[in-house]
């Protein structure tokens, strides 16, 4: 299994800032409703999350969520948790940001996908 280290950009690696996601790249995943498909950390942030919400007809339900260090453990914060909503009529592969999905099946028990594009920038405003 092909794990991958990212790098911030270049000012933010003079800070010793770096982002790690453990998953596989181009490989079959598979996840179950309200688990995570894609996780990657942010040492200065926290931990980032793309969890599986199960299906509506043919429209996929996925949420991104960031969690926030604290002393207990990690946080959800609310401000920064979104529903995602994506119609499979239109395409089996799913953009968030930067991070690209190729949806394989999905019910509403669990999900098969590839990661094509895994997250490549910590701070990307698209």
């Amino acid at each position: 299994m092909k794990t991958f280290l990212f790098a911030c950009s270049f000012a933010l690696m003079l800070l010793g800032c770096s982002m790690q996601v453990a998953q596989p790249i181009n490989e079959p995943l598979t996840a179950s409703t309200g688990s995570t498909m894609v996780k990657w950390s942010q040492p200065l942030v926290g931990e980032n999350r793309i969890l599986y919400g199960g299906r509506d007809g043919n429209t996929l339900l996925v949420s991104y969520r960031e969690f926030r260090s604290s002393q207990g453990g990690l946080l959800a914060a609310p401000a920064f948790t979104q529903e995602l909503r994506y119609n499979l009529d239109n395409s089996n592969i799913i953009t968030f940001r930067d991070i690209k999905l190729k949806i394989i099946a999905a019910t509403n028990e669990s999900i098969s996908y590839e990661i094509l594009n895994p997250p490549a920038s910590m701070y990307s405003d698209s």
